[in-house]
């Protein structure tokens, strides 16, 4: 008796392989598929705003990049790559930030000889 779950299974490694053979309606299926999911993961976090806009655009860039490139090792788990993509660029962009900020507390402004 086949599952739901074994029936994604075999979808998501279908979809992994049509798009490595550069299969732009596999890609397309990848979106739609995934787009709540990673949506959701990213707006936890961020809110709202242009930065989840642009993490979304990111997480799905990389994430058939790495398809393409036979990056993923367990196209069955394609759900939780995806995630964890989204995840991971959500934590690089706080750490980013986080750099940023510490980066800008140490400069001095200085005006003439004086440190203000």
């Amino acid at each position: 008796m086949e599952t739901s779950s074994m029936r994604d299974t075999d979808d998501a490694t279908d979809m992994v392989s049509r798009i490595k053979a550069d299969n732009k309606q596999a890609e397309a299926e990848l979106v739609e598929r995934y787009d709540r999911s990673v949506m959701s993961v990213i707006r936890r976090e961020v809110g709202a705003t242009t930065v989840a806009d642009d993490l979304y655009q990111e997480t799905f860039r990389i994430v058939l990049e790495k398809i393409r490139r036979g990056e993923v090792r367990e196209p069955k788990s394609l759900s939780g790559f995806v995630c964890s993509v989204a995840r991971n660029l959500v934590i690089e962009y706080f750490a980013m930030t986080l750099r940023l900020f510490l980066t800008m507390s140490d400069i001095k402004l200085i005006r003439g000889n004086e440190i203000i």
